[in-house]
Parts: C-alpha cells; sequence; structure tokens
C-alpha cells in the first residue's frame, strides 16, 4: 500500500482494492481486499464496491451510387452491469486514524459477455470492458472529498465446454471432374477438448485409413477461422478471418495410420489479434492500453452488439481440382486473457492492519442503474480502459502459417477516421 505512484492522493489518507485474481469468471465469486491507510479521521458511513461493464461498437459503413461516396458512421454502447455492495459498516459515522484491511467476496451476475478489445477493417472497434471500484461513503452531512480507488478486470464468459469430442467422415475421392473414383477413405479425428486459453495449443488427434483409395493424401490441414458480428439497431457488421493454419504431411495411397497415430497442433499465443491501428489515433489521445489488448486473439463472446466466435476444421487435401477435400470442423471456445495485475503498490514499513469484518460477503444495495449510454460521437474517441500491465511478449512460433485476415476491403485513409 505503500508508495502512491499510480493512485489518487488523499487528504485524509489512502485506499487501494486488492483482487486475489485479476479476472473473473461470470456468475462466479470474486474475493479480495480493500486496504484503508488513514492519518487522520474520516467521515464514512459504509465501505462499498462497484462492479460496471460496458459495452461499445463502432464502424464505418461505405457506400457508393454510381461516382458518388458516401461513408456512415455507425456506433451503439450500453451497460451491461451496474452494481454496488456494501463490504463493511463504520461505527458513529466515522472511519478513525489507523491501518485496516477488509476481506470480501462477492458473487458476480451470471450471463455476463467476456471482456473484448478488438479493432479491424471498416475503422471497426468493439470493446466489452468492466471496472471495479472500492469507495468511502459518507454520511449525507458531509462534504470531504470521496476516497476510492478504481481498477480494470477481466470477465470471462462461462464456456459451451466439451471433451473427447469424436467425429467420424467417410467419402469417396473423385477426380477429373467426377468422372473417376478413386475409392474410399475414411477418417476418425478426436479433439480432447474445444475450450482454451490464449496461451495453450489446441490438439487434433487422427486415425486415417487411406488403404482402399489409391491416390495419396498430400497434406493434412488444421485451420482456426474467427468470426466477428457488430450489430447497431438495423446495421450489421461481419467480417471473417483465417487466424492460423498449419498443413501437415499426408500419407500414401493404399496407406494408413495407426490408432490415433497422428497429433495435429496450432499454438494459440502465437497467433496476433485482428489490429487496424489508425482507430486508436483519437484526437486528444493515443489510447496505447486498448491497442496492447487488441494485439491478442480476443476471446469468444456473445454481447447485446458484439459476437465472436471460432470455428476449427481438419482437412485431408488430395490434389484433386474439382469437389470437397474429405474433413470436419467444430466449434472453438477461447478464454479472455489473463492479464497480470494492475497498480501493485508495496506495502509501507511498518504496515500492520487491523482486519475489519472478516470475510464479508458483498451485500447489493439499492443504486440507480444509469441510463442507456447515448449514442456514441464518432467525433470523439471511446474513453480508455483503465491501466493494465505491460502484457508478456510472444514467444517465438512453431512452422504455422499466421494469416491476419480475409477481407479484402482496404483500410480507410487516415483523414476518413473517426
Amino acid at each position: 500500500m505503500g508508495n502512491s505512484e499510480g493512485r489518487p492522493k488523499f487528504e485524509h489518507g489512502d485506499i487501494y482494492l486488492q483482487l486475489d485474481q485479476p479476472y473473473v469468471m461470470s456468475g462466479a465469486t470474486l474475493t479480495g481486499n480493500v486496504h484503508i491507510n488513514l492519518s487522520q479521521p474520516y467521515p464514512a458511513r459504509s465501505l462499498e464496491i462497484g462492479i460496471k461493464g460496458k459495452e461499445k461498437v463502432k464502424w464505418v459503413r461505405r457506400r457508393r451510387n454510381g461516382k458518388n461516396r458516401s461513408a456512415q458512421r455507425i456506433s451503439k454502447s450500453d451497460i451491461l452491469i451496474f452494481q454496488i455492495f456494501e463490504i463493511y459498516r463504520f461505527d458513529n459515522g466515522v472511519a478513525l486514524p489507523g491501518q485496516y484491511t477488509i476481506p470480501f467476496n462477492l458473487i458476480i451476475p451470471g450471463g455476463l459477455p467476456s471482456s473484448v478489445f478488438y479493432s479491424g477493417r471498416s475503422n471497426s472497434k468493439a470493446v466489452i470492458d468492466y471496472s471495479i471500484k472500492a469507495m468511502i461513503r459518507q454520511p449525507e452531512s458531509t462534504r470531504a472529498k470521496e476516497m476510492s480507488f478504481k481498477s480494470s478486470i477481466i470477465v470471462k464468459e462461462i464456456p459451451y465446454a466439451h471433451e473427447n469430442i469424436s467425429q467420424s467422415i467417410e467419402a469417396n475421392i473423385m477426380s477429373n471432374c467426377g468422372c473417376t473414383n478413386n475409392g474410399p477413405v475414411k477418417c476418425r479425428f478426436r479433439f480432447p477438448k474445444n475450450s482454451y486459453a490464449i496461451n495453450e495449443v489446441v490438439t487434433v488427434q487422427c486415425s486415417i485409413d487411406n488403404s482402399q483409395c489409391n491416390m495419396p493424401i498430400q497434406n493434412i490441414r488444421i485451420k482456426i477461422k474467427q468470426y466477428v458480428n457488430l450489430r447497431s439497431d438495423w446495421h450489421t457488421l461481419n467480417r471473417s478471418y483465417t487466424k492460423a493454419e498449419r498443413l501437415y504431411d499426408g500419407i500414401s495411397a493404399n496407406e494408413s495410420t495407426g490408432e490415433y497415430a497422428r497429433e495435429l497442433n496450432l499454438n494459440l499465443s502465437t497467433i496476433p489479434g485482428t489490429m487496424n491501428d489508425g482507430v486508436f489515433h483519437g484526437m486528444f489521445t493515443d489510447l496505447d492500453e486498448e491497442r496492447k489488448l487488441t494485439k491478442y486473439l480476443q476471446p469468444s463472446t456473445s454481447g447485446k452488439y458484439i459476437t465472436i466466435s471460432y470455428i476449427l476444421s481438419v482437412k485431408l487435401i488430395y490434389n484433386i481440382s474439382c469437389g470437397e477435400q474429405p474433413g470436419c470442423e467444430i466449434p472453438l471456445h477461447i478464454h479472455a486473457a489473463e492479464l497480470p495485475p494492475s497498480n501493485i503498490i508495496q506495502a509501507p514499513d511498518g504496515w500492520n492492519p487491523v482486519i475489519l469484518g472478516g470475510d464479508q460477503h458483498g451485500v447489493p444495495i439499492e443504486a440507480p442503474v444509469p441510463e442507456m449510454l447515448p449514442e456514441a460521437n464518432p467525433e470523439v474517441q471511446m474513453e480508455l480502459p483503465l491501466p493494465m500491465a505491460d502484457l508478456p511478449e510472444h514467444p517465438a512460433a512453431p512452422p504455422q502459417k499466421i494469416i491476419e485476415n480475409e477481407c479484402e476491403e482496404p483500410l480507410l485513409k487516415k483523414d476518413e477516421l473517426s
């Protein structure tokens, strides 16, 4: 709690909120401590913790009518959650000088979408961000400056997770525009799971029976594709990106592999996010913190205006110019990044706080729910998320092909940015 760099300075002392982990699963319990260091009495009724979540989207819709061109700025924003919990109530309306630690645990409402920081073509930007604030509520008759501490937090959406998913396929390999039947191929694919963190390796196990086919399998391809859908009233923006693919050696004609003898991998930690750097240059500020977060693979999320989803596919590649290559695909769930905690403050010398209240269960209190945010002004940049710690650099990439995107629409010029 000691050095005050990176946090507000108050006349009466200091307050600092420390979470046990910098993320929480939607519907789970969030735990932590509030540390208070008072040098003089402070008018205090209660200690409260507020949770707030916001969702924002914007993009530019371009139209052409003959020689005339137009650009329409689309935007939408809303409050996802605004909830205040009372953690501790002070006696006699005053907090006396001293050092205090107040533990707490809060049940976060279920159904919240994952935190997202996305930018892409069409000058598009989508943000779902959450913040947590500890504040000492004063009696109504007092007018001292509010003592509070605010920080950001990552929320993870509950995944539709499955383990040991199996799929089987059988297909005749046709060539010469369907005139020649080269024989059947039989495959079984096993996916140990379909839910991954961004630092994990996606794995697929294969059993391939090419023994009755007289055509070799040239390659086995594993690919991850991302689908982004942004909405605002009747407007929609859809984008798809091949985030990564990797080719493995195939097998010869009239041969087979053993039982799940082939393993295919894609390392998620080497896959970059979709990035249009231009949307982060505002008139008054350069949004460095959001830029950092967009460089990473964004999580699966299903917000009111933002949906991001993924498909994992595996295909057997034959040397045929017509017909569908045999393969299969499954939905893939990507977790939000587990970012390191920010604003870590060292305890001062002699820090020996009194523990107040024990492990407090947060009690929701009556709080005014903000009205829907007004339509975002396209001339003003979205507000900065709260400071986050620096993210680790990506490790060296394995031999897999990273593809930024498949959209052919060019980026907007700098003078066309909103």
